[in-house]
């Protein structure tokens, strides 16, 4: 018993405090995804969101795939105190697609038709692609939220894509826990809170729990014997 502590007190202390944790997701149409014109079938929007402790940042990778009338720009929800430098590019783990703004959007704009409702977010242009793969680095950690996508008209009718989730009034799932899949036809988004720490578990806690465990296991068989 005693060789089993020490071993499990050596792995404790060889650890490296470095390690990714990843939740992934996907609306489609017809499940998660509100589309108008040639955007109401057959669209796609996936997310890969993943935390990297020894940088402390957050890599957000989406993909959203249309199967015409390509994209105009793209729209993802962050949190209202979220600037620009809260966005990073030439890191260890990557960098933020380029052509991007910190914008508002609501039923008045004009570049939003079909919009539910206001939101503050990073604006991509995408200049029309059908498939558009795109990143944001970050240090803020993920919450559930939204994001909305345009291109130009089609028949009279403005060609739009959304989550079901974004609704008027919009309610986002705060109390839910960042985790793989939707919550209530949201996807994964920054929010304000910085790190990683309150959305993923600790490695060196849950191997300082085990430690503890033996230790007092090894005490009471050593009180029995």
């Amino acid at each position: 018993m005693r060789k089993i502590v020490i071993t499990l007190c050596l792995l404790f202390c060889m650890i490296k405090h470095s390690y990714a944790v990843t939740y992934s997701g996907s609306l489609i149409s017809g499940d998660g995804l509100v589309g108008t014109a040639d955007w109401s079938v057959n669209v796609s929007f996936t997310w890969q969101v993943t935390y990297y402790s020894q940088y402390d940042l957050w890599v957000y990778d989406y993909v959203l795939s249309v199967p015409r009338k390509a994209i105009s720009h793209i729209i993802i929800e962050v949190s209202d105190s979220f600037t620009s430098g809260n966005v990073f590019t030439n890191t260890p783990v990557g960098s933020t697609t380029s052509n991007w703004e910190i914008a508002t959007a609501d039923t008045s704009t004009p570049s939003a038709p079909y919009i539910p409702s206001s939101i503050y977010g990073i604006k991509f242009e995408v200049n029309n692609q059908i498939l558009f793969p795109f990143r944001i680095v970050t240090d803020r950690s993920p919450v559930w939220g939204d994001f909305y996508a345009k291109d130009g008209i089609a028949k009279g009718t403005w060609v739009t894509v959304y989550n079901t989730g974004f609704s008027n009034p919009d309610f986002d799932p705060y109390l839910s826990l960042p985790a793989n899949g939707s919550v209530d036809f949201h996807i994964l988004r920054p929010d304000t809170s910085t790190g990683g720490k309150s959305a993923i578990p600790e490695p060196a806690t849950i191997m300082l729990f085990a430690i503890s465990f033996v230790v007092l296991f090894a005490k009471k068989l050593k009180n029995i014997i």
